[in-house]
């Protein structure tokens, strides 16, 4: 069966995978072709026409290429996040700390007020007691 017949027939062979491998490229990779251009719109048409095994080969190693680029791309982007995370919980880590040394303060000094007021009201108490 002739190529194109195929693209356009109800059977799902390899042809159609081509097929829908061409329009991936065309919607995905022709946003980027002013940045970095792999194949004009007119190469992907010289591509289609050629052999699928061979169609298959030049797309096969362009994916994988560009697969290889995109998991570059995340684990960078997955470091950075792992970086930047670690130093927000380090940074956490120390606000907890100085939360803890906040409040364990202001407890003593709770502490210390209670005694005082407990000492002022056995003084005012013992001064009553004089006066009487």
């Amino acid at each position: 069966m002739d190529p194109t017949n195929a693209l356009f027939s109800n059977e799902p062979a390899p042809y159609m995978k081509c097929y829908e491998a061409r329009n991936i490229l065309i919607e995905e990779w022709s946003d980027e072709y002013h940045r970095t251009p792999f194949l004009s719109l007119v190469d992907l048409d010289k591509l289609i026409s050629l052999p699928i095994f061979q169609f298959g080969l030049i797309l096969k190693s362009k994916m994988l290429n560009d697969a290889e680029k995109v998991l570059l791309k995340r684990k960078r982007q997955q470091a950075k996040k792992n970086v930047a995370t670690e130093l927000l919980r380090k940074k956490n880590r120390e606000q907890d700390h100085l939360l803890e040394e906040s409040v364990r303060v202001l407890e003593e000094k709770r502490e210390v007020l209670l005694r005082t007021k407990e000492e002022l009201i056995e003084e005012i108490a013992h001064y009553q007691n004089e006066d009487m």
